[in-house]
């Protein structure tokens, strides 16, 4: 601080002893600022660098903002493509499911449409279709009745072991006399549920007790009856048959190719020749 103070007084006085103007002289707290402002522009020369590598950064990012409307647009196109190809799918899926619920309708001269319905062709339908699974219930125990008659007649079996399957037959009589009765059907077929109950209980299951008795028991009396009972058994059988045929024709959609040609002459021609 001494020789400061020296030096400062030696150029008051050199100043003085020229007759010049003097010069201020800064005071220390000035010299500080002086030195940290110098310190602060080399600072900043040292960054220099760094300052114009920051200014080359826009210009990169430049780039990247021009590369996203690309990637923006590919991006929507293949969003685009993705929706497209899940409706096409769908779309098909929907075109075979209804091609595999919509039923046909086969005509007399071999054209085939397909069936529109209305919500009560609907119903109609549905309530024929139940009257028709109990129909093919009777049918299927007819067919087995007749199946015992042909095997008695062709003597291919022992008539007493079919006298016990005749018998056996009466619990399935019994079963189907039960669910008959208990169907639920619409007015119109109430007839014919009417019809199939009686067949079951006075005639088919006659029939087969009359049988049994006659082959078990060698009974004559037996058997005349069983002739008679059998054929009142085929002609009500025939009657039922050709009132669902008749009453299906009036109903939208339904299905009545199979019973349309029954007869029981048929059906044993068509087992026979099947086993052969």
């Amino acid at each position: 601080m001494r020789r400061n103070r020296s030096c400062l007084a030696k150029r008051l006085s050199e100043n003085q002893n020229a007759g010049g103007r003097m010069e201020p002289v800064p005071n220390l707290p000035e010299l500080k600022e002086i030195r940290e402002f110098r310190k602060s522009g080399n600072s900043i020369r040292r960054r220099g660098g760094e300052t114009d590598a920051q200014e080359e950064v826009p210009g990169e990012v430049q780039e990247v903002r021009g590369e996203k409307p690309c990637m923006k647009s590919w991006r929507m196109s293949a969003r685009v493509i993705n929706i497209f190809f899940v409706v096409s799918c769908i779309y098909v899926l929907f075109l075979i499911y209804g091609v595999s619920v919509t039923q046909y309708q086969y005509h007399d001269d071999g054209s085939v449409s397909a069936q529109r319905l209305s919500v009560d062709g609907i119903r109609e339908k549905k309530e024929y279709e139940k009257i028709m699974a109990q129909y093919e219930r009777c049918r299927l125990l007819y067919e087995k009745v007749l199946m015992l008659d042909y095997r008695l007649g062709a003597g291919q079996e022992d008539p007493l072991v079919l006298a016990l399957k005749y018998e056996s037959l009466l619990d399935d009589v019994t079963d189907l006399s039960v669910k008959t009765d208990a169907l639920a059907v619409d007015m119109q077929y109430s007839q014919i549920k009417g019809m199939m109950a009686s067949w079951i209980k006075d005639d088919i299951a006659v029939y087969l007790q009359n049988m049994s008795s006659a082959i078990s028991q060698d009974s004559k009396e037996a058997a005349d009856h069983a002739i008679q009972d059998k054929d009142r058994v085929y002609d009500k059988f025939l009657l039922i048959t050709q009132s669902m045929a008749a009453t299906g024709k009036k109903i939208q959609g339904a299905e009545i190719s199979g019973i349309k040609g029954w007869t029981p002459e048929r059906y044993i021609d068509g087992a026979i020749h099947s086993k052969d």
